[in-house]
């Protein structure tokens, strides 16, 4: 459907052959260029493949319309010089628009007449006279679509790669004297129709038409159809009727009603009409094969530009060091304590066995129900009655004004045994004097309670002022411990049972000085000794 004007000149007069009507399309749908250019996209180009964004025709459209810069555009314009010119390296971005406006300008001074041919000077009018030529993006959509259309019409007559795909796929063979036989026929022998690059793949040829001699056209298999006229006269018209798979199945409907009724013998124009019914339907698979790819292709695509964002956001922002995430509260001691410490994190059950180590000190011997309850009678239950009575601060706040931030009061602290170094006072008076460090060597002229063998030691001994003890009867003997007492001077033995002790050397006469028993080699502890020594036997 040429939109140009063919003049024949026979001396002053100028005879116009046939005029096309000028387009009144206010939209890039209704324009036949659109589906040309896109039909060529699809036939002999990977761009759909390759440019994100350009899946159907209508990403064509809004790339079209949109004024500025636009990603869809820029790649077609450099497949579309590419292909013209395959040396051409000032296709970028930033460059396509002047690229594209020095090969107009290159072309239109030939006098092969293209879409820009004007009659009265009788040479091409370069698009670009005028206009920035970085200012491709800033045209009409009208110009936009002539200029994509005169290109492809050069890439079909011009591209040494555009031209060869034709000539495989119709079997042209060029200087087959050159080639030998079997060169030839392999050339020649046609394509498969699975092969894109196939003779059925490569023209474009309506699916039907219905009984009013009405053309249809689908250019891939997206729902979008166009309707035209017969395309050999001049007032030929080509309209789209539909975009979306309602809009289909909405034709198909149409068309089932208005077709002709039922004759014994149906004009040509009649099983046309019929047969257009069925190729539709048979489409309605491949339309939603479509439909689906082109969500899932979308969703990608959105997902790449927001990972792009991000990525874009995280430059901008810069780089963050290996530092801490948090700021810093710098809290000063102000003797005072705040009603903030009561949310840091305590650790109760530290704050429990400092407790019960506390009561245990300052308290005295436990009585038969205490000791049944595990020896926690004492210290628990006056706390749990005091919380109960709501006198009783919780252990959490206790333990938060101790440990807070270093805040350490000191008169809260009760009998607990606290070391100078974390903050104790000297003038506090703690409930028991340390215990008194034990002799490093057995020459040591004040033995202490807590003598432990020294590692050099050969063998563990008894002391001169004591005396081991006998097993316990009915209990297993130890292997590594035994008890030894030191006797109170004059009072009787410890037991009498036996034979007088041969010395502190040995009992009963025998060399080992532990009857069958090893020395004790973990310390019993204070309160066991000074209850051994005050009582001077053991049972």
């Amino acid at each position: 459907m040429p939109s140009t004007t063919t003049t024949f000149q026979t001396g002053d007069e100028i005879k116009k052959g046939h005029v096309c009507p000028p387009s009144t399309a206010t939209h890039p749908e209704d324009r036949w260029e659109t589906a040309f250019v896109y039909s060529f996209i699809c036939k002999f180009t990977k761009l759909r493949q390759e440019v994100d964004g350009l899946e159907i025709i209508t990403d064509l459209e809004e790339a079209l319309l949109f004024n500025g810069p636009h990603q869809v555009i820029e790649q077609i314009l450099a497949r579309f010089i590419l292909n013209l010119r395959p040396q051409t390296r000032n296709i970028g971005p930033e460059v396509i628009s002047s690229t594209v406006a020095a090969f107009f300008a290159e072309w239109m001074a030939k006098s092969e007449r293209t879409t820009f041919w004007d009659e009265r000077q009788m040479r091409n009018l370069d698009p670009f006279a005028g206009q920035d030529p970085n200012g491709f993006f800033k045209l009409s959509w009208d110009l936009k679509l002539r200029i994509l259309r005169q290109l492809v019409e050069w890439q079909l007559s011009h591209s040494v790669e555009i031209k060869g795909v034709i000539d495989r796929g119709w079997g042209v063979v060029h200087m087959k004297h050159k080639k030998s036989n079997v060169e030839v026929a392999q050339e020649t022998q046609p394509l498969p129709d699975s092969d894109p690059y196939s003779k059925p793949n490569l023209v474009m040829v309506p699916l039907g038409q219905d009984a009013k001699k009405k053309r249809f056209w689908a250019i891939d298999a997206s729902p979008r159809l166009y309707v035209s006229t017969n395309p050999w006269k001049v007032k030929a018209t080509f309209n789209k009727i539909s975009t979306t798979k309602d809009e289909y199945l909405q034709i198909i409907e149409d068309l089932r009603e208005t077709a002709p009724p039922p004759a014994k013998k149906r004009t040509k124009s009649e099983a046309a009409h019929f047969a257009l019914i069925q190729i539709l339907e048979s489409r309605i698979e491949a339309v939603d094969a479509e439909l689906q790819r082109v969500a899932r292709a979308r969703k990608k695509l959105l997902q790449r530009q927001v990972a792009a964002a991000q990525v874009a956001e995280v430059s901008l922002r810069g780089p963050r060091t290996r530092r801490s995430t948090y700021k810093p509260d710098y809290v000063y001691h102000t003797g005072e304590d705040d009603e903030d410490d009561e949310q840091e994190y305590i650790d109760d059950d530290y704050q429990d066995r400092m407790d019960d180590e506390a009561d245990f000190i300052n308290d005295g011997p436990l009585s038969d129900d205490e000791f049944e309850d595990g020896g926690y009678g004492r210290s628990r239950r006056p706390r749990r009655a005091a919380a109960l009575a709501g006198t009783e601060r919780r252990r959490s706040t206790r333990s938060a004004v101790t440990n807070a931030n270093g805040r350490n009061s000191h008169t809260e602290w009760r009998g607990e045994r606290r070391s100078s170094r974390l903050g104790a006072l000297p003038d506090q008076a703690l409930d028991l004097p340390p215990p008194a460090k034990r002799s490093r060597t057995s020459a040591s002229a004040t033995p202490s309670l807590h003598d432990e063998p020294v590692a050099n030691d050969p063998a563990p001994t008894l002391r001169p002022n004591e005396v081991a003890l006998p097993s316990v009867a009915g209990k297993k003997k130890s292997k590594y411990w035994f008890y030894a007492v030191e006797p109170v001077p004059g009072a009787p033995l410890p037991f009498t049972d036996g034979p007088p002790l041969a010395g502190p050397s040995g009992l009963n006469g025998s060399s080992d000085p532990t009857n069958g028993l090893t020395h004790l080699s973990e310390d019993p502890g204070p309160e066991r000794r000074e209850s051994e020594y005050s009582s001077g036997s053991y049972e």
